[in-house]
């Protein structure tokens, strides 16, 4: 599914067993927007890979775009990116909001969970363990501390990136990200069940 420079507004749909095949510049296997607004309330998105890019799950695609996104009552799960941003990747300036929205056991190289090149990312629990990022996985075991190291759970990649919790499970134990919650430039931080917290590409807090 691709959207360009739309406002569309979803319900109860799925996106499942999508593929976007072929090297650099064919991600997002299930959903890619370039620029403008999308919308999804109860929505499923699964078992979507980018075999040869980014975005197994959702791609905020082109460096030059601005999209809005938000999903609700949603679950993106099995979802797998050949190197980043297993559930989600924006390359574009993002602002993606997800409400009671699970995220939980995809795959990429680098990044399992969440990878952004650009923009923001905020997810929000309004009841305990009704929204989360927690069981993803990052492939790579690179430990280059040059760069913002692989992270199971979310990875800020650039400056001027940021990633926002409210109340929402980062995982525990058999649940948890791997190898790490939240990476940024030079570090990484770890959460558990029902964490508020505040990363940037420089810190967290």
């Amino acid at each position: 599914m691709y959207q360009y420079s739309q406002v569309s507004t979803n319900t109860n749909m799925t996106v499942d067993g999508n593929d976007a095949q072929g090297g650099s510049g064919n991600g997002g296997g299930g959903i890619a927007v370039a620029d403008g607004t999308f919308s999804c309330d109860n929505c499923t998105v699964t078992n979507n890979q980018a075999s040869g890019d980014d975005g197994g799950g959702f791609l905020v695609d082109n460096n030059a775009s601005t999209a809005t996104v938000t999903f609700t009552d949603s679950e993106f799960s099995g979802n797998t990116a050949f190197d980043k941003g297993g559930a989600f990747r924006c390359r574009g300036d993002c602002a993606i909001q997800i409400t009671d929205t699970l995220v939980h056991d995809n795959t990429g190289n680098i990044t399992g969970g969440v990878e952004l090149g650009a923009g923001r990312f905020t997810c929000t629990a309004t009841t305990a363990y009704a929204g989360g990022v927690y069981a993803n996985n990052a492939t790579s075991a690179s430990t280059n501390t040059s760069a913002t190291v692989p992270s199971g759970g979310g990875r800020l990649a650039a400056n001027g990136t940021e990633i926002k919790s409210e109340k929402c499970d980062w995982g525990t134990g058999a649940d948890d990200n791997s190898p790490h919650d939240i990476s940024y430039h030079n570090g990484t931080h770890e959460y558990g069940d029902g964490a508020s917290f505040d990363c940037t590409y420089i810190g967290c807090q």
